[in-house]
């Protein structure tokens, strides 16, 4: 009677495991700078067993600064040194405003898209390394991947410019996280 009790409690528990899929969880943060138009924007998937939480931050440019401003620039950028980098930086910071807005992902088509994706990271930081030689890019958008998973270190990648025929599926994580964002 005990080995029968013990018995099927080990296969009910093993059968748990084998028919159970838990989702992967983790973090991706994609930043797109378009120089020309000095563009910035920020998207952040957030995927845990339950689904998926996608944040967007959009860069808005303040309007002209102030006299003091004009005064406060010229005086850093006089001189420049490390410390009046810093200042600098500190500075555009200070007067840099982002807008964000947040969405619950459920559909889970669109999460196991973006799973696969994830699951072929390795695929694209070798992609983002390919150039095309015979392509000349003057002016473009710049790229930033980041992806941290639960127990692993943070990896990531950058790229100007993914061209669709040397980067597929690097396009293609592009479009899958900007039509998520769409739908806002």
């Amino acid at each position: 009677m005990v080995k029968n009790a013990f018995l099927s409690f080990f296969l009910l528990f093993s059968a748990t495991f084998a028919f159970s899929q838990s989702s992967p969880c983790y973090k991706l943060r994609i930043t797109k700078k378009a120089s020309a138009a000095q563009e910035e924007i920020n998207f952040t998937l957030q995927r845990s067993d339950e689904g998926g939480l996608l944040i967007v931050k959009e860069k808005i440019f303040p309007s002209k600064g102030s006299a003091a401003d004009s005064l406060y620039l010229t005086t850093v950028l006089e001189k420049p040194s490390d410390e009046q980098r810093i200042l600098l930086q500190e500075f555009v910071k200070s007067k840099t405003t982002y807008i964000s807005d947040s969405m619950l992902i459920t559909d889970k088509k669109a999460l196991e898209e973006m799973d696969l994706l994830i699951s072929q990271w390795k695929n694209l930081v070798e992609q983002s390394n390919l150039k095309n030689s015979s392509r000349l890019v003057l002016d473009g958008t710049f790229f930033s991947f980041s992806l941290s998973k639960e127990n692993q270190k943070p990896t990531g990648f950058s790229i100007h410019s993914p061209d669709e025929q040397i980067h597929p599926e690097i396009i293609q994580l592009l479009r899958s996280i900007e039509s998520l964002s769409n739908e806002f």
